[in-house]
């Protein structure tokens, strides 16, 4: 096997994994969309990054502190 054809063999699995790759993750996709999420201390940090990608999703977003009363 010549270096062009093996460079081309692993050329082509890496192609085919990615291929499998976004399938798969496509299939275990959620929708967000039209449900409401809580989140308990969203006001910073990563309850604030997940609140804004929910969100961007379409997800009604409701945000609550519990140092707050």
């Amino acid at each position: 096997m010549t270096t062009d054809q093996r460079a081309g063999t692993i050329l082509a699995l890496i192609g085919g994994g990615m291929l499998v790759m976004r399938s798969w993750r496509s299939r275990r996709a959620i929708s967000f969309c039209g449900t409401t999420i809580v989140i308990i201390g969203g006001s910073r940090g990563l309850g604030l990054v997940i609140a804004r990608e929910l969100g961007s999703e379409g997800a009604h977003v409701v945000l609550v502190c519990p140092r707050c009363r």
